[in-house]
């Protein structure tokens, strides 16, 4: 399934994700913002030569699934 996944939806994923996570970050929110730094240093590496391997894509989605928990600890998906 991964060999499907074109550059294109995975960076475009990324950037939506990014771009919704910035619009609601706060300082509070660090960790949320470490783990879309990380994401960012790993999309930004992985396509340094043009081309996402199997095992970086597997990387960024890990990163993805990490931002992601982040923002559930972080906000109203936080469990109480």
């Amino acid at each position: 399934m991964l060999e499907a996944i074109s550059i294109e939806v995975v960076l475009g994923a990324v950037i939506a994700i990014l771009g919704s996570a910035i619009t609601i970050v706060s300082i509070k929110h660090r960790n949320v913002l470490k783990e879309i730094k990380e994401l960012a240093e790993v999309v930004r590496e992985s396509y340094e030569d043009k081309k996402i391997t199997k095992d970086e894509q597997k990387e960024i989605l890990d990163e993805v699934v990490d931002v992601a928990h982040a923002i559930a600890d972080s906000w109203f998906l936080k469990k109480s």
